[in-house]
């Protein structure tokens, strides 16, 4: 298998649907009632690579759901579960949709913060500047605009939501070490796609820089500001 086969392969396993089964109400509820701490929901890498039986409660977790998620998407997310808390595990979730207006199913937009977690900074810049490099108390303001919104959103609702008083606790990058070899082979892609935007931006600023540094030089001759424009319009 060639190197882009292999890549379309591991994107191909990152927007796998979940299977849920809906009928199997049981079940549901069971996890409902579960203690809900910060582990429970990265459980799956703990364990080898679930059968089919099994797979139905943890793909969800392991892969990303069917959507093209962007990085404000994900921002958004993050966001609301990094400054905002509910005895509700699900109102998260329904404020996120009532936002985007995004056609998810609650579970899937849940299971996605799961897998957020569970791939970590390396993986999800977006992810690292949200949860590790903004402290609860944002004192920049560098996501006040969007937590207005959010609060809002949430108040028109009749949605219990608070401001959370301390971090959450949460282990990002368990996907590095998972005993699923799947959940390794797509947490390197995915660090490896991130690094390469990375690299392309930190080019790209450099470039515009060295435009500016040099415009800054020219001399003044006739038609020297049409020249000027014409460059910054092209950036």
């Amino acid at each position: 298998m060639s190197q882009n086969d292999w890549a379309e392969q591991l994107l191909s396993w990152a927007e796998q649907e979940p299977d849920y089964d809906d009928n199997n109400t049981d079940d549901n509820e069971a996890d409902d009632n579960e203690t809900d701490d910060s582990d429970s929901t990265l459980s799956p890498i703990e364990t080898p690579c679930p059968n089919k039986r099994h797979q139905s409660k943890t793909r969800g977790v392991e892969y990303s759901p069917r959507n093209r998620w962007t990085k404000k998407q994900h921002t958004l997310l993050l966001v609301i579960y990094k400054f905002f808390e509910s005895a509700d595990k699900n109102v998260h979730a329904k404020v996120y949709k009532a936002l985007t207006g995004l056609d998810l199913k609650t579970d899937t937009i849940r299971h996605r913060f799961d897998h957020l977690v569970l791939s970590g900074g390396k993986a999800y810049p977006e992810f690292k500047r949200v949860m590790s490099d903004t402290p609860i108390n944002d004192p920049l303001g560098s996501f006040s605009k969007m937590r207005n919104r959010i609060e809002k959103r949430a108040y028109s609702l009749n949605i219990e939501l608070r401001y959370r008083d301390k971090e959450l606790s949460l282990t990002p990058g368990k996907a590095a070490h998972a005993k699923c070899f799947r959940t390794r082979a797509l947490y390197h892609h995915l660090v490896q796609k991130a690094q390469t935007s990375l690299n392309q931006e930190t080019e790209q600023t450099d470039t515009r820089s060295f435009l500016r540094d040099e415009t800054m030089e020219w001399p003044i001759i006739p038609g020297h500001s049409t020249i000027l424009s014409q460059i910054y319009a092209r950036q």
